[in-house]
């Protein structure tokens, strides 16, 4: 669908444009943020749950839950 059909049916819809623009935006941004923060931290996330499936949690044994 065209951006001119678009507009044209929020319109007649009542939509406001520019509010849901925001949002989506924000939500982009959040997303993208987010796999490119998993993507640097992989091989760190990678190592940490590797090393407590061998060593377990840190101070484990004190632990009164």
């Amino acid at each position: 669908m065209s951006p001119s059909l678009l507009k044209k049916h929020a319109k007649e819809l009542g939509l406001n444009i520019s509010p849901l623009c925001e949002q989506k935006l924000r939500e982009e941004i959040r997303n993208q943020k987010e796999r490119k923060w998993n993507e640097q931290h992989a091989n760190f996330i990678t190592a940490y749950n590797k090393n407590i499936e061998t060593e377990g949690v840190a101070l484990q044994e004190w632990r009164t839950f």
